[in-house]
């Protein structure tokens, strides 16, 4: 695993998908606040000190309550 020197953060890139838009894609209906793209797989480069701190801060932003589920977090390829 890479460290990165003198403290710094280091990359992940998080899969994450909303399921409750999913579910109403599924049966041919659109979510009254999200937008149909949250239905598909969305990837965001994180910088963080671990995978599981770059997973911390997906789901303060976008969290569980809302439907927002994690599939992945995956060190970034440099």
């Amino acid at each position: 695993m890479y460290q990165p020197p003198n403290g710094e953060l280091r990359a992940f890139d998080v899969r994450f998908v909303n399921t409750t838009v999913r579910e109403k894609l599924a049966n041919h209906e659109s979510h009254s606040l999200y937008e149909d793209r949250w239905g598909e797989t969305q990837v965001l480069r994180i910088n963080a000190d671990s995978a599981d701190e770059a997973r911390a801060k997906i789901t303060r932003r976008y969290p569980a309550e809302q439907g927002f589920v994690v599939e992945a977090v995956q060190e970034a390829a440099n």
